[in-house]
């Protein structure tokens, strides 16, 4: 089912936190196996074989998952959408809070045919009051910082 308004910031942050531990979990156990490469040089393959297995599952289960619903309306396949919508909802797709929801999505639809199509090169040089590319120019540039005061402070390790 999806989430109403007030649950979504929750559900962000629960999710977040989530992601936030596996990735410690993930350099706590990386750096575990490094201790031992200088007696057993095949080591590091094991953290990442670990980390493997996740994507790939997770990979795997998107094959299973049904387009959104707003995809379905978008190319005019309005019965899929339905369908879709109710089977987030558990509900018929003649209830009020489904056809709400796609009302809403249908809005959402003829807003974006208002503002004109979407292309790559909005993403890197957006004039509008959103400022996405300054945006995305500005975290590539302290993603970049960032990584390159890391790797001066610790470098790399050489594996022989």
């Amino acid at each position: 089912m999806s989430l109403e308004a007030k649950e979504r910031g929750p559900e962000v942050s629960y999710q977040l936190a989530l992601l936030i531990t596996g990735v410690a979990l993930a350099y706590w156990i990386d750096l575990g196996f490094v201790q031992g490469l200088d007696r057993h040089p095949w080591l590091w393959r094991i953290p990442l074989a670990m980390q493997s297995c996740f994507a790939i599952f997770s990979a795997t289960l998107l094959f299973m998952l049904p387009d959104t619903p707003r995809w379905y309306y978008a190319r005019g396949r309005m019965a899929e959408g339905d369908s879709v919508l109710a089977r987030l909802h558990a509900l018929p797709v003649h209830h009020e809070s489904v056809q709400a929801v796609k009302a809403d999505i249908m809005t959402s639809l003829e807003e974006e045919d208002d503002t004109g199509k979407i292309s790559i090169a909005i993403l890197f040089w957006d004039n509008t009051e959103l400022q996405f590319g300054r945006r995305l120019r500005t975290s590539f540039l302290i993603n970049w910082v960032c990584t390159s005061h890391l790797e001066l402070q610790f470098p790399k390790f050489v594996l022989t």
